[in-house]
């Protein structure tokens, strides 16, 4: 089973706007008649539905799964956090059927989170109000009407007060990394090998070096970062009192 981080999240916000995006480009470039070209065709990455979550698989919305320094995490949290773990793996392609493994990754993944907004919280960290309404009504905007974005929602196993947690989380996550995670950088090298990778499995279509040196270092920054924040996630957990409970 792939380990997923914290920052996973991101991908869940992201397939909000291509959900979106593939309802638009299917109504402006479906033409009757004309043949279409695998590019036009349906994307079925974007279509595939969320994967379904048995009964057996979830716990009472109001029983406590964990507590981490004393702070309890909820049932109806870990419902939710499932449903998306099960839906992150299936965007990786990947398809999970034991669910005592989903069921450690879920709690993992709640207890990072909550350890790092204690965290960030010590050191005086805080997500503004307006930035995450901000991040919100961008989605929104996004969408024609109120009943597309709560289908989109409801696909991606989300309500509203969901998706706003999970970007107040986002925004949080970015700057606690940008304040505690200094030590980060990409080399030359680094960035010659990762698109070496690329060019060998891509074939002609691959961009020159130049053209895509910026999108690399990104890449790879990104996943330090990802490391990173494990790291520090796994030394407040030694550091803590954490109680799994289910």
């Amino acid at each position: 089973m792939k380990k997923l981080t914290i920052l996973f999240i991101a991908i869940t916000l992201s397939l909000l706007l291509t959900a979106c995006g593939g309802e638009e480009e299917q109504e402006q470039t479906t033409d009757p008649g004309t043949e279409e070209s695998p590019e036009q065709g349906t994307d079925e990455g974007a279509e595939e539905p969320a994967p379904a979550v048995d009964d057996s698989e979830t716990v009472d919305e109001n029983e406590v799964v964990a507590t981490v320094n004393g702070e309890e995490i909820s049932g109806q949290e870990y419902n939710m956090m499932y449903a998306q773990t099960k839906m992150m793996l299936q965007q990786y392609g990947q398809t999970e059927s034991d669910s005592e493994q989903l069921k450690e990754q879920t709690l993992n993944e709640l207890i990072n989170q909550k350890l790092i907004q204690q965290d960030a919280k010590e050191k005086g960290i805080e997500v503004p109000t307006e930035e995450v309404d901000s991040n919100i009504e961008q989605i929104k905007s996004q969408y024609e009407t109120d009943e597309q974005f709560e289908e989109t929602l409801a696909s991606l196993q989300l309500t509203e007060d969901s998706l706003r947690a999970q970007i107040s989380f986002e925004v949080l996550l970015q700057e606690y990394l940008e304040q505690t995670v200094t030590d980060v950088e990409v080399t030359d090298q680094e960035v010659e090998e990762y698109y070496e990778q690329i060019a060998s499995q891509g074939g002609e279509d691959v961009p020159e070096l130049d053209e895509v040196r910026d999108q690399i270092e990104e890449e790879l920054l990104n996943q330090q970062k990802q490391s990173k924040i494990g790291e520090i996630a796994e030394q407040l957990r030694e550091e803590g009192s954490v109680e799994t409970l289910i």
